[in-house]
C-alpha cells in the first residue's frame, strides 16, 4: 500500500455549510447528455438537491477536530 509523504500533514480541509438546498440546481449543461427526455433539467435539480442535503447530513454528523 502506498504511504503518503510528508506534504499530507500540510493539507487542511475546510467543511462550510453549502447554499440552501432550495437555491441549487445542476452545474452546466447536463440535459444535453439527456436529449428529447422531458423533464430532465428538473430530474437533474432534484438530484442536486438531495446530494446537497446528504452532504450536508454527512457535514453535520462529522465531529470538529
Amino acid at each position: 500500500m502506498h504511504r503518503p509523504g510528508p506534504q499530507l500533514s500540510e493539507l487542511a480541509v475546510q467543511l462550510s455549510p453549502p447554499p440552501p438546498a432550495d437555491q441549487l440546481g445542476p452545474v452546466g449543461d447536463w440535459t444535453s447528455l439527456l436529449p428529447g427526455v422531458r423533464g430532465a433539467s428538473k430530474a437533474l435539480g432534484v438530484i442536486a438537491r438531495g446530494a446537497a442535503k446528504q452532504a450536508e447530513q454527512k457535514r453535520r454528523s462529522l465531529k470538529s477536530p
